[in-house]
């Protein structure tokens, strides 16, 4: 894979906005800066104003994931959030008989109201935390960055990182990354050109050479992973790959990310790695 500018540094490219820049994995020859409404968002970098409800739903995954129940400091650390932010959230919670309060061990633990709501997850995506397991397992394996995005319009949203790395308001778009360009192939024609026609209007200098775009999908189908897309100032790419429909049928993406030279050398390893743990955890559950 030749290197372009959008895989090395930044600041090796006088033109480069900082820190992100597109290098088109569907149009490799093209390199274009993402426009404002297309940029890529970091973790916590969330544009709803509602932040109190993205905070007391990060506490309750917070709970549901630990071993044990926490006290209120506890839960402070963790989630980063002031002991008074944390008091006021946990109150309106245990309120709403999301949370059960142990007032003589100070504990807090979920409640069975959400039980629920982990049963039908169970229902429509991966039973018995497979998801989870096969990406602690690849990153395990690989030792790189491991993300499990979904897909919300023109943009990849991270539901999973590392496996239990913050990743709330990170995003990337579709068109422009490899995450992306995996997704994009394990789609139907129609959806990749509604897709198209929807990134143009967000990526503005992305040139309209549908054909081309279409006929480079159909090589990722073939391959079975893209390489390449967005790059940051430390010259880290990705290897993307389609994980098999989940239960409701929804499209998950798996992302390893690494420095391009690794990427390069290592991506037969990767994907022998991404294949082998996904045979064992998610391929028996599909739809």
């Amino acid at each position: 894979m030749k290197q372009t500018s959008a895989m090395r540094p930044a600041d090796d490219n006088p033109i480069a906005p900082k820190p992100w820049l597109s290098h088109n994995i569907l149009l490799p020859d093209q390199t274009v800066p993402l426009a404002p409404l297309a940029a890529v968002r970091a973790s916590g970098q969330l544009h709803n104003t509602a932040k109190s409800a993205v905070r007391a739903l990060d506490i309750v995954e917070l709970l549901g994931r630990s071993a044990t129940p926490l006290r209120a400091f506890e839960i402070a650390g963790a989630t980063g959030l002031s002991p008074s932010s944390v008091d006021q959230l946990l109150k309106t919670l245990v309120d709403s008989c999301y949370l059960i309060f142990d007032p003589a061990s100070k504990f807090y633990h979920v409640s069975p109201r959400l039980a629920a709501i982990g049963a039908a997850l169970t229902s429509f995506y991966f039973p018995e935390n497979r998801l989870e397991a096969f990406a602690a397992a690849v990153q395990a394996d690989l030792q790189r960055t491991i993300t499990v995005l979904c897909s919300q319009g023109t943009f990849l949203h991270a539901v999973l990182r590392n496996p239990n790395d913050g990743i709330s308001g990170l995003r990337l778009p579709v068109l422009g990354s490899s995450s992306g360009a995996a997704w994009l192939a394990a789609q139907s024609d129609d959806i990749v050109s509604a897709t198209i026609e929807r990134c143009r209007r967000e990526l503005e200098d992305v040139k309209r050479d549908t054909q081309r775009i279409l006929a480079a999908i159909e090589r990722v189908r073939r391959e079975g992973y893209a390489i390449g897309g967005l790059t940051i100032e430390n010259g880290l790419c990705g290897i993307g790959v389609a994980l098999p429909p989940a239960r409701n049928g929804v499209i998950l993406v798996v992302s390893v990310t690494a420095p391009v030279a690794e990427l390069k050398e290592r991506q037969g390893e990767f994907m022998s790695v991404i294949k082998q743990r996904m045979n064992e955890h998610l391929i028996e559950f599909g739809p």
